[in-house]
């Protein structure tokens, strides 16, 4: 069992390889972690000829010259693994595929579904400054991998149905596997649902729609005086009633790959009578199951995979849609349909661990010998 992101950094991709290669680990399956990096020397060369040209920026691992760079590296990686025995666990990037054999391609969008939302929304998914061309590449690459891999597994059937839809992947081979949880928040004995007491986590501010929360919010506060807003991300200087801003989530208190950042999210976790992140398209969002496990139901976008992570533990809005977004706030403000629904999500919170994830891929491998009768079911 392989991967191409090292499993040590907790940051990459919301944590997602390195807790399913823990968790494959603890099913007894050996992993292990390959370093595909185009040469070095190469590499460093074409970055210094790129700023000796001023064609550098941010995305410049897609430019032409780098593109074949990699192409060859991946070249002789293949010719490398070739005939091994190994399964790889190869994230849909813009790396290309650099290895042979048995490969299930992870994802949560797929190239229609980058294309369709434009260069800006796309590079906010790890590639800022992408440009057309650097889209146009990313979306080969990732087809390319799909089509070779013997399984795709995804975030959402969101993503599935477009995999088999719009590019023609059969079915048999398109798995929902869903995510897990970072932080794991257990319900306070005894949640004040007496208030509303909101929660905003994301990084993102503009992808998240952290604005419209607080217009939102604004209307809101003026038929429920007491309502309460915490915002968790890299979010502007705020100055509104009832509204507590805690910075960017990936550093100080709230550092979700430390123990401490943990800690102090678990706590807004549980004030908490709502989360809201009506994100503009969310391909899964793993704080709307950590929410659901902490007992809160969410207000969340309706574009994107939000049915599987959401689904009946909450309300799915319009982002676009200020009124939408306030209707539900309006409607989450309510005691008895904050708890209730937040029973729901708790509820279907259980399928949603890092363990079940690694056995949905377990299942998808369908390997000789690995008996399925007790891993968790696809979504």
């Amino acid at each position: 069992m392989g991967a191409f992101f090292d499993p040590d950094d907790r940051t990459v991709w919301s944590g997602m390889l390195s807790n399913v290669l823990d968790q494959l680990g603890r099913l007894g399956l050996q992993t292990g972690y390959l370093d595909a990096t185009p040469w070095p020397l190469a590499t460093r060369a074409a970055r210094r000829w790129l700023a000796a040209t001023d064609r550098l920026g941010e995305t410049w691992t897609l430019r032409a010259e780098m593109r074949a760079i990699t192409a060859l590296s991946n070249l002789t990686w293949r010719a490398r693994t070739m005939g091994g025995s190994s399964w790889w666990l190869h994230p849909a990037g813009a790396y290309g595929r650099p290895v042979s054999g048995k490969i299930i391609s992870l994802a949560e969008i797929s190239p229609a579904q980058l294309v369709s939302m434009g260069t800006a929304m796309a590079g906010s998914f790890g590639l800022p400054g992408l440009t057309k061309r650097g889209l146009a590449s990313v979306v080969r690459q990732q087809l390319r991998l799909h089509r070779k891999a013997s399984a795709c597994c995804v975030a959402s059937r969101w993503a599935a149905h477009s995999l088999v839809q719009e590019h023609g992947i059969p079915a048999r081979k398109v798995h929902v596997i869903g995510y897990g949880r970072n932080i794991e928040v257990s319900p306070p004995p005894e949640r004040d649902w007496s208030e509303p007491h909101f929660l905003f986590v994301g990084n993102d501010w503009g992808r998240k729609n952290g604005d419209a929360v607080l217009r939102a919010f604004a209307r809101l506060k003026k038929s429920c005086p007491g309502a309460q807003l915490d915002l968790v991300g890299n979010h502007p200087p705020v100055e509104l009633a009832g509204v507590t801003g805690h910075g960017r989530m990936a550093q100080g208190p709230f550092a979700f790959d430390e123990p401490e950042g943990r800690i102090g999210l678990a706590r807004l976790f549980e004030k908490a009578t709502c989360l809201v992140v009506p994100s503009l398209v969310e391909p899964f969002g793993i704080v709307y199951v950590e929410a659901a496990a902490a007992g809160i139901a969410s207000i969340a976008t309706a574009i994107g995979g939000t049915a599987d992570s959401v689904g009946a533990g909450g309300i799915l809005v319009d982002p676009y849609d200020d009124l939408a977004i306030y209707s539900a706030m309006r409607h989450m403000a309510d005691a008895d349909t904050a708890r209730s629904l937040g029973a729901l999500a708790m509820e279907r919170s259980a399928g949603f661990t890092w363990e079940k994830v690694a056995q949905r891929i377990l299942r998808a491998m369908g390997a000789p010998g690995i008996s399925t009768s007790e891993l968790a079911e696809f979504l």
